[in-house]
């Protein structure tokens, strides 16, 4: 998906169900992790055991999270450190892996009542610097700050935050807007340490860049960026297709995201 010139970094995507009387998770756990680990070897768990509040696991394919409890499943899957975004078919392996844990929770747990499914996408799209992230959000037309503001208290605009919840035809959307500054990863052989870019001195910067520029990270790792966060929501669903959601949900964002901005 490219807007205004940028192209955008699928940088996370979460998922999340909510549910009602899921009160035999305490009985249920050990099972649902039978069920789940049998099948899919490819899920571990994240620490050395369950507790009463929520488990936690890991995928050892692609580092996907999976936290269930009493109320709700919640999966995230983001590209490593320094790493490739997102690209369509992790996201749909994603849904994959969604569709089966989730399945195996409302089964194990007998839960028939949903209060919340959500999909959650974190786009970045790469600038120079602070300053034009914020120019390039507000060139999108999406929002816009009155200079009164910064005339009150005798200053200027240096960041801006903008977010607005829409109610849809079948879903709802949070949209937030934002300029970041991203943690550069620093390669230290066994392990990987992130940084502000701003906080380096000109030697460490330069060097931080041929570090990257070897590893080609520089594109798909800005410093700063223009962030686009896109919540899919629907409340109280009375029954839940976790792969259709995901897929009609990313349909619905790229869509509507080009549509907003459409003739800018």
């Amino acid at each position: 998906m490219d807007i205004r010139g940028k192209t955008a970094l699928l940088e996370r995507v979460s998922f999340e169900l909510k549910y009602k009387f899921g009160f035999t998770y305490l009985d249920k756990c050990g099972r649902i992790l039978n069920a789940i680990m049998r099948d899919r070897p490819e899920w571990a768990l994240r620490g050395s055991a369950s507790s009463p509040q929520a488990t936690a696991l890991f995928s050892m394919e692609n580092g996907c999270t999976f936290n269930f409890s009493a109320e709700s499943v919640v999966l995230t899957i983001e590209r490593p450190s320094g790493g490739e975004p997102l690209k369509p078919s992790e996201v749909d392996r994603f849904a994959e892996q969604v569709d089966f844990v989730s399945r195996v929770v409302i089964d194990q747990l007998g839960i028939k009542e949903f209060t919340r499914i959500g999909f959650r996408c974190w786009y970045l799209f790469g600038c120079r610097d602070s300053e034009e992230a914020e120019k390039w959000l507000l060139d999108l037309g999406c929002y816009s700050i009155s200079p009164k503001v910064a005339e009150a208290f005798r200053g200027s605009v240096k960041n801006t935050n903008f977010a607005t919840i829409i109610e849809g035809k079948d879903r709802g959307f949070r949209i937030t807007l934002n300029g970041v500054e991203n943690l550069a990863p620093i390669d230290l052989g066994s392990e990987i340490m992130n940084i502000r870019t701003s906080m380096l001195s000109q030697d460490q910067d330069r060097m931080l860049r041929e570090q990257m520029k070897v590893r080609r990270r520089m594109l798909v790792n800005p410093g700063f960026a223009a962030a686009i966060d896109v919540d899919c929501f629907q409340e109280y669903p009375i029954t839940v297709d976790t792969a259709d959601f995901i897929k009609t949900s990313i349909s619905e964002i790229e869509t509507g995201l080009l549509a907003a901005v459409s003739g800018r």
